[in-house]
């Protein structure tokens, strides 16, 4: 692995009298992972949990991702020059040309799209001349329009020629994987929505699924403007 050290962007700290505080940005690693012959030739599917904050790549039977990066892309205002993933140094200064495949968690810009997953296949060390020699899965999101997976679908199989493709939600996924009985409510709390999965004797049963139109990015933006509020006063 090669490792290249950029800044992560600031959170939210719980302070004294239950305040909460921006951290200063911390530094994060970007990875140029190794892509080596035996890699090469196992046949291993290739797993991308593609979600509106951030993606994760990497390989099947592998017990954590091989690549974390920031799922958007920006121009910075003075060199006008183009950050991608975890190139994206201060997301303040940027903040205003930040753009993201997803409209509330629905992928529809598909040239942002094309970029991102660019940019995690050459971090993957992915070198193989017009084609993923590798079978595909892919996360998608609760209800995902045909329309959109339709597209998604072109974008994989004429531009990067994968040999197979396959969809799923994250949160069934890791119901599955860490399944203790049959009967579940599958609770996923996401950056743009949270969805709400009932499973009865293994089963989903989506058609009673429910999505609720709120995640992370809008608590953190509302967090964001209680404090400037309480800054004024």
């Amino acid at each position: 692995y090669k490792r290249i050290n950029v800044l992560n962007p600031s959170e939210m700290i719980l302070g004294d009298n239950n305040i909460y505080s921006l951290s200063q940005p911390t530094a994060v690693v970007d990875y140029y992972c190794k892509y080596d012959q035996q890699l090469r030739e196992s046949g291993l599917p290739l797993v991308v949990d593609y979600g509106s904050s951030e993606c994760r790549m990497g390989w099947a039977g592998h017990n954590k991702p091989a690549l974390t990066f920031r799922n958007a892309l920006a121009k910075s205002r003075k060199e006008n020059e183009l950050q991608i993933g975890n190139g994206i140094v201060n997301i303040e200064a940027v903040r205003q040309t930040m753009r993201s495949p997803f409209d509330r968690n629905v992928i529809t810009h598909f040239e942002a799209f094309e970029t991102l997953v660019d940019y995690g296949l050459s971090r993957l060390g992915l070198d193989s001349e017009a084609a993923i020699n590798h079978p595909l899965l892919f996360t998608e999101s609760l209800g995902n329009p045909n329309a959109i997976r339709h597209n998604m679908s072109q974008v994989l199989f004429e531009l990067y020629s994968v040999p197979s493709l396959a969809y799923g939600v994250d949160s069934l996924f890791s119901f599955q994987f860490n399944q203790q009985n049959n009967n579940a409510l599958v609770v996923s709390f996401g950056h743009q929505s949270i969805n709400i999965i009932p499973v009865l004797d293994g089963v989903s049963h989506r058609h009673n699924a429910r999505r609720i139109n709120l995640g992370g990015f809008h608590l953190h933006s509302y967090m964001q403007k209680i404090d400037r509020k309480s800054t004024r006063l």
